[in-house]
């Protein structure tokens, strides 16, 4: 953990170490991270910060990008080329994708509608329908990944295809459930 606590050398050096080693990144979250490259963007400047940016690995990027602040996610999304950020949008779920090209959208629209492009074609609409929605709707705080279990399936095969989707990163977090009787 990147503790607030640590000082700045000792985060970057873990950091540094993350970069060389990319399968610690998993035990961090992108908070810790977006927090640490904020640090290097006020301390070494726009392009360390950048560095370190494309360095990270497609599968943590967009929602690293996510934390930042505004003004230096900005810088990032304008630096980062359109293969980097259609990976990192396609690594997150829905809503988060929604938010990230909205964000890319402000600072580019021409590199929005690129991105959009290069995304599978059902992302795409995703990410275009819940855009439709003000940031004040609680539409724009929708997901479309969705599990439903029959009322006549029997538990364990419910639970064991929530597994399968899982383990296939079909479906990442489940963190509200709904039960609802005929």
């Amino acid at each position: 953990m990147l503790s607030s606590n640590m000082n700045y050398v000792n985060k970057k050096e873990i950091l540094n170490r993350l970069l060389q080693n990319k399968k610690g990144f998993k035990r961090y979250h992108s908070s810790e991270l977006a927090r640490t490259l904020k640090e290097v963007y006020l301390d070494e400047g726009k392009e360390q910060f950048l560095q370190y940016i494309k360095r990270i690995p497609q599968r943590y990027l967009g929602e690293t990008l996510l934390e930042l602040p505004e003004y230096i996610k900005y810088e990032a999304l304008e630096e980062l080329t359109v293969k980097e950020l259609a990976c990192a949008v396609g690594g997150l779920d829905s809503d988060d994708a929604a938010d990230l090209m909205q964000d890319i959208k402000d600072v580019s629209y021409e590199k929005e509608q690129q991105i959009l492009s290069k995304l599978d074609d059902e992302d795409a609409r995703e990410i275009e329908a819940l855009n439709l929605y003000t940031q004040e709707q609680a539409g724009s705080l929708m997901q479309t990944e969705l599990f439903d279990a029959n009322i006549d399936e029997p538990i364990k095969n419910a639970i064991k295809r929530l597994k399968e989707l899982k383990n296939e990163g079909n479906l990442e977090n489940t963190l509200t459930k709904v039960f609802l009787n005929r």
